[in-house]
């Protein structure tokens, strides 16, 4: 992960897709809008 390797941090989920090359320091991120959601479901019908 090169967007790792200068210091970008980023929460789970987000994926570098692309970068902007006429300003190649802008650098794109995307990750589903439900997200948290789906990732959040298991973890509270494991805590109930």
């Amino acid at each position: 992960n090169e967007w790792r390797a200068i210091g970008v941090q980023q929460s789970r989920g987000w994926v570098h897709y692309a970068i902007h090359r006429p300003e190649p320091h802008i650098m794109l991120f995307r990750r589903p809008l439900n997200y948290q959601q789906e990732n959040q479901q298991p973890v509270q019908a494991a805590a109930k």
